[in-house]
């Protein structure tokens, strides 16, 4: 979730000799609890400050999303070869030779 989280976890997995998917999940709750505060609490400034919806003849015509995901490429090799059983170190490299090749 958040980057600190997402490093400190790949730490922890390779201190620990511990699969990285049982970290992720022992910090789903508290990053799931900060995005709904984040959440909650922009809401409730939005609500007391009055701002609102933009009007639809203000919006620019949106862009297909599937054109701009490939900047995710990287994370989600970071990410994903821990969880596939890999060693942290071979993540860290390939998803720096991703990073070249986005």
């Amino acid at each position: 979730m958040p980057p600190v989280m997402g490093v400190a976890a790949l730490v922890m997995a390779e201190i620990l000799q511990v699969d990285y998917g049982r970290i992720a999940r022992a910090g789903l709750i508290p990053a799931t609890a900060f995005y709904v505060t984040v959440f909650l609490s922009v809401d409730w400034r939005a609500r007391m400050t009055g701002t609102g919806n933009s009007p639809k003849q203000d919006l620019k015509p949106q862009q297909p999303l599937a054109a701009h995901l490939y900047p995710l490429a990287p994370p989600g090799v970071l990410v994903g070869m821990p969880i596939a059983g890999r060693l942290a170190t071979d993540a860290a490299v390939i998803a720096s030779l991703s990073c070249l090749v986005v």
